[in-house]
């Protein structure tokens, strides 16, 4: 015996060298966790007793809170933390103070009351380690939030979650504790580039400009677009900024081999005649094509590196500008074009934004009333208002019935996509850009060049479909 332990507690110190430590292979998952909870409770109700003798009332209900994980309806430690049963059944805290330990803590009993958690947290890890074949990624992380309510500061059981220590000393992902700082260094990165633009040198038009029988107000050329088109010189001269920062963004954003990217030409034009001029006059036009890009505010000219941009105002004009030379970079470093839609469309809305500071042009449809999944209230309208709150409109979603199911999202053509899809779309790509930068270059290289499935990429970053699903909707929350 212990000097001066009373014998409750020397139980709970030895109990762990009482109780057989053999790997439990061979015993189901779900009987080997139920004994461990049962043993758990057990030591908590022998340390909750402990602490009352010694007179500290405010360890003792920390025991017995604890215990309530494994056994809700102890009638004691209901009692004392001031529960009742209500009408219906359920346990409902009334009016309660929590005490304050009246004596000092021994060195014995401090010792006792980190064996118990620390007990339970080991032989936790322990048989989810020997059991993780059985577990999903959806219980084994709400085993581990089990865990960390029982032992709230082992870090190992962080980790386990994947979690750091923020600055004010909370737990949360590293994804989240990398993405201030990310975010914040990819809009100043964004307002340099636009600020260093090179000024383009103004030329005259060519025969195939001549052909298209447009008045130009002006041709302006930089290595890394050719711009002309019928609105004011001003936009023009924009655009080529635009498109300057657009193409340092995604470098700077996406780090990788740049071979040099074929240079673009953009047509911007301020009416519809004028649209109609460049589809009916350009030689790769068919008469196909004309019919189907009518519909569109913006279109590559077929087998070229030419694309047209037609939209009613100067403000979505310049975005689209932003937007097609993102979409040139990621077809051209990536392989990524019409598929899979969620990395086209997610990373293109988030990195022209940073330029645009709007998000106003989608290549998906949008939702309408009667789809299957579609909400009551116009998502498609409140994305598209100044000043939306797309990660807050993302969290809701998410969090809804209406969130995409993201095994067939990860899967889905650009064409395919609705509303939904591309605001899920979109905060991935925020998660994965500013969380998981380093992994995203090598990530997009698989899924586009390598024409690996999304989910198995995923998957080689330990991101199993489970396992994303949940961080994604904590990093919303923690990033908030």
């Amino acid at each position: 015996m212990l000097r001066g332990v009373p014998r409750l507690l020397v139980l709970v110190l030895c109990v762990g060298l009482l109780t057989p430590g053999a790997h439990t292979d061979d015993v189901p998952f779900d009987e080997a966790w139920h004994a461990l909870g049962t043993r758990s409770a057990q030591e908590l109700k022998q340390l909750a007793a402990g602490c009352h003798k010694a007179k500290l009332f405010a360890w003792r209900n920390e025991a017995l809170e604890d215990l309530l994980i494994f056994e809700p309806d102890d009638v004691e430690a209901r009692r004392r933390l001031k529960y009742r049963r209500s009408p219906d059944g359920a346990w409902v805290q009334g009016r309660y103070k929590a005490p304050r330990n009246l004596k000092p803590a021994s060195q014995a009993l401090t010792a006792a009351r980190g064996a118990v958690r620390d007990r339970f947290a080991d032989r936790a890890r322990e048989l989810m380690e020997e059991h993780a074949s059985e577990l999903t990624a959806a219980r084994r992380d709400a085993l581990l939030r089990l865990v960390v309510q029982i032992a709230p500061d082992r870090e190992d059981v962080r980790s386990d979650l994947g979690e750091v220590r923020a600055e004010k000393g909370a737990w949360v992902l590293r994804e989240s504790a990398a993405s201030k700082a990310r975010r914040e260094a990819l809009r100043r990165f964004a307002q340099e580039a636009l600020r260093e633009a090179p000024l383009p040198s103004e030329e005259r038009p060519t025969r195939a400009d001549n052909a298209l029988r447009l008045g130009f107000s002006a041709i302006y050329d930089t290595p890394l677009a050719r711009v002309l088109g019928t609105v004011e010189k001003g936009e023009l001269l924009e655009a080529t900024r635009r498109i300057h920062a657009s193409r340092a963004l995604f470098a700077e954003a996406l780090p990788g081999k740049d071979a040099g990217l074929p240079q673009l030409s953009l047509y911007l034009l301020a009416g519809s005649s004028d649209r109609d001029a460049v589809l009916q006059n350009h030689p790769r036009s068919t008469e196909a094509y004309r019919a189907w890009a009518k519909r569109l505010q913006s279109s590559w000219l077929p087998k070229t590196k030419q694309v047209w941009i037609h939209a009613a105002e100067p403000a979505m004009r310049l975005e689209w500008c932003s937007r097609q030379a993102i979409g040139h970079q990621l077809r051209q470093r990536f392989g990524i074009r019409g598929f899979p839609g969620w990395a086209f469309e997610g990373f293109g809305l988030y990195l022209s934004h940073l330029v645009a500071d709007q998000r106003r042009t989608f290549f998906v449809k949008r939702t309408k009333y009667g789809e299957k999944g579609a909400r009551k209230d116009d998502l498609w309208a409140r994305l598209r208002e100044k000043g939306a709150d797309w990660r807050a409109e993302a969290r809701t979603l998410l969090a809804s019935k209406q969130a995409p199911d993201l095994r067939l999202l990860l899967d889905k053509p650009l064409n395919a996509m609705n509303t939904e899809d591309m605001l899920a779309s979109y905060a991935l790509c925020a998660y994965l850009l500013e969380g998981r930068s380093q992994d995203v270059p090598a990530l997009l290289l698989a899924i586009g060049k390598g024409k690996q499935k999304s989910i198995a990429a995923l998957g080689k970053l330990g991101l199993d479909l489970d396992t994303l699903g949940i961080k994604l909707r904590r990093w919303l929350e923690e990033t908030a």
